[in-house]
């Protein structure tokens, strides 16, 4: 009987069960781990969902599309002389970059290239338009083109071929407009050939000169 006694474990002071103690504690760990694990099923699921990619601009894209216009020239100048028995069939101007600038960038940033490389006859757009290139941008204003002429040659209309010199082939203009969003912005720049063809000793040389541009 002593052993027996000996043999039987000893309840805690404080009166508790260690064998139960000890269940409570595993199931407490259960739920606990089951608990996380739904709990990480959730964020998995919720990162899974199909929410839209977010705009590549918080004012949303817009395009712009930038065409040139010509009237034919009647003369070219030489100095302060006007030679006015020198007549262009053909005027062919290479445009190799167009850019836009957002308003309140500085000189250097906020521009967006628009894909060009075309050659265009201005004498043939003089009650039409050609189109220099045109992209999607993000709407907002926009206050500078960049206009990049690479080379231009003329044929008179005794078919004489001349090459032009491009001293500055960068042209830039300083009228705002504004993209708006889902919408397409064109403009229309009126180049002025009878100020853009000079006559000097080198030759004729060829500065591009903007008359007029419209928007619509």
């Amino acid at each position: 009987m002593g052993v027996q006694e000996g043999l039987t474990p000893r309840r805690p002071s404080n009166g508790r069960d260690p064998m139960k103690t000890t269940a409570f504690a595993v199931s407490v760990l259960a739920m606990l781990i089951a608990v996380a694990g739904v709990a990480g099923y959730v964020v998995v699921a919720h990162g899974s969902l199909p929410f839209a990619p977010a705009p590549a601009s918080a004012g949303g894209m817009g395009t712009l599309s930038v065409s040139v216009t010509d009237s034919p020239p009647e003369n070219v100048t030489t100095g302060n002389a006007t030679v006015g028995n020198v007549t262009w069939s053909h005027v062919y101007v290479t445009f190799t970059l167009l850019q836009a600038q957002e308003a309140n960038a500085t000189n250097e940033s906020g521009w967006h290239n628009i894909s060009v490389s075309n050659t265009v006859d201005l004498m043939s757009v003089k009650t039409a338009s050609a189109l220099l290139g045109s992209a999607q941008l993000p709407a907002g204003q926009y206050t500078q083109l960049r206009i990049v002429v690479e080379k231009a040659w003329g044929v008179t209309t005794t078919g004489k071929s001349y090459n032009f010199t491009v001293p500055s082939g960068d042209l830039r203009t300083d009228d705002p407009f504004t993209v708006q969003t889902g919408q397409t912005s064109s403009l229309t720049l009126d180049v002025n050939l009878s100020h853009s063809i000079v006559w000097t000793a080198m030759g004729y040389v060829f500065t591009p000169v903007i008359g007029s541009i419209q928007s619509s």
